[in-house]
């Protein structure tokens, strides 16, 4: 993973990659941008992908679901963070 910051920490962007050698080499890039509007209030803003590994179109059925059960499953995140 690698991030930086931008507008004195206002602006935090991810870019990463998580993979599972073990189980075909099974991948989730990512990335994601926070933005701190004040002390209160924090904007989420994500993407997940899941990916078959090695260009398999069939589920492979391993034990941590990256490859098997989340297999095509990406995912968009909008998430508000209310902080007191």
């Amino acid at each position: 993973a690698a991030f930086t910051f931008y507008r004195g920490g206002s602006i935090v962007p991810v870019l990463g990659m998580a993979v599972d050698p073990v189980n075909q080499f099974s991948m989730e890039p990512f990335w994601s941008v926070d933005y701190v509007v004040n002390e209160l209030l924090v904007v989420n803003l994500s993407q997940r992908y899941f990916v078959t590994p090695r260009g398999h179109s069939d589920p492979i059925f391993e034990t941590w679901g990256l490859a098997g059960l989340n297999a095509g499953r990406s995912e968009t995140v909008l998430r508000l963070t209310l902080q007191f």
